[in-house]
């Protein structure tokens, strides 16, 4: 049987307040990225993810900020400075050259 997860009235609220403001949570960036949420945490600590903002206890990433970094990587693994990121097991290497950005593992 598979559980469904029915969000509270404030989870809605806050979801929507965060798309107003353009801004998403830590789990919503791990599963822009298709990484795990202890994978974005240690980018964070590292400092070679997302450029994240904290408020409160909380960690959120500006999504402004989420499409420069892409393009920051974008522009450096194009210049051979790094052609892919160790993640994990994998590597990840991030193509625009197709409709859209896409995350290949």
């Amino acid at each position: 049987m598979t559980d469904v997860t029915i969000d509270s009235p404030h989870d809605q609220t806050a979801r929507q307040v965060r798309g107003t403001v353009g801004i998403v949570n830590e789990d919503e960036m791990a599963a822009i990225l298709q990484i795990s949420h202890e994978t974005l945490a240690t980018w964070r600590t590292r400092r070679r993810g997302p450029p994240s903002i904290k408020l409160g206890k909380k960690v959120f990433y500006a999504v402004a900020d989420f499409g420069a970094w892409v393009q920051e990587e974008l522009q450096r693994q194009r210049a051979g400075a790094c052609p892919a990121k160790p993640v994990g097991r994998r590597l990840v290497h991030v193509d625009d050259t197709q409709a859209g950005l896409h995350v290949h593992y």
